[in-house]
């Protein structure tokens, strides 16, 4: 064998492929969640606040930042978010470790 390299071990390669698998069914979920006709949001309302944090659910922005832009706290914006995500308009994903947001509508 060759100086320097290394075998990785069986329970490490399992651990990552696990991960990459997950990340795949992730991105795979999304493709079918962005592939069905969303319904008609006009009848959707939102106060200022959904509004500023909706528009700011554009895969860039983690829950931190979305708080920091908009000088609240991060507990405000995480309930914030569930009530989005729970009127079917924004989803999170994991984007290089961070947890970020996506508008699902409009």
């Amino acid at each position: 064998m060759k100086e320097g390299f290394e075998i990785p071990k069986k329970a490490d390669m399992e651990r990552v492929l696990l991960q990459r698998l997950g990340e795949i069914v992730q991105k795979l979920d999304l493709l079918v969640e962005l592939s069905i006709p969303p319904p008609k949001t006009e009848t959707v309302r939102l106060s200022k606040l959904e509004q500023a944090v909706y528009a700011l659910c554009d895969m860039q922005h983690d829950r931190k930042e979305v708080a920091r832009i908009l000088g609240k706290s991060p507990n405000l914006v995480s309930v914030t978010l569930d009530a989005l995500k729970k009127k079917g308009l924004v989803r999170s994903l994991s984007v290089a470790g961070r947890t970020c947001y996506l508008r699902l509508r409009g």
